[in-house]
């Protein structure tokens, strides 16, 4: 968060703590992790949460896994992974298919959805309102989208934290992933030939 300029740099600690992570055995079958101001954290619930804080990555809900003391990885619980975590073979991947996000908002501009599917969008994430709300007009238009162009489209939330149980028709509910990991998980899964069901099921936790 702080550049080699700046006056007490976090850089170095932050890297120097994350390879002692890495070489620990018990940052064993706990999935991928991220750790920065003492904090050790689960990559699939954490969030950038603040543009200057040290402590800007935050997992509201979740929690913290762990922290650390004087360079040494300490954790609160034994090990868990993230409920339904998928895996994707992306050796031989040299190409994702195109997806955006769309914000939503009081008057958002229904061809915004249009464009970014004729501009070659093969997905959509739309960061809705409140647990994934869209616009009327703007649900409309994605409904179009995916009967006419096939378009899978994910609804997640524009706030910092939360679930989305549900989705328009046509849609698919997002659940805890906020569209930057919504979008990277549907870039994923239209790569792997996944149809709707499959999709569908990558964002939901029962």
């Amino acid at each position: 968060m702080r550049p080699a300029t700046a006056i007490s740099p976090d850089g170095p600690m932050n890297l120097l703590e994350a390879v002692t992570l890495a070489a620990s055995d018990k940052a064993r079958n706990r999935g991928a992790m991220i750790v920065l101001n003492d904090r050790i954290g689960s990559a699939y619930y954490t969030s950038k949460t603040n543009s200057n804080s040290l402590d800007t990555f935050q997992a509201v809900d979740a929690g913290f896994l762990g922290n650390f003391v004087d360079v040494v990885p300490r954790f609160f619980y034994t090990p868990a992974l993230a409920t339904g975590k998928p895996f994707f073979d992306v050796s031989k991947t040299t190409t994702l298919p195109k997806v955006e996000i769309i914000y939503s908002y009081q008057g958002v501009d229904p061809q915004m959805v249009f464009d970014a599917v004729r501009r070659g969008a093969k997905g959509l994430v739309v960061a809705g309102m409140g647990a994934g709300s869209f616009p009327e007009k703007a649900d409309e238009a994605v409904l179009k989208v995916v009967q006419d162009y096939g378009t899978t489209v994910v609804f997640s939330h524009r706030t910092m934290d939360g679930y989305v149980p549900g989705a328009p028709v046509g849609g698919i509910a997002g659940g805890f992933f906020n569209p930057q990991k919504a979008r990277y998980l549907l870039m994923l899964a239209l790569s792997a030939g996944y149809d709707y069901d499959q999709i569908t099921a990558l964002f939901r936790v029962d």
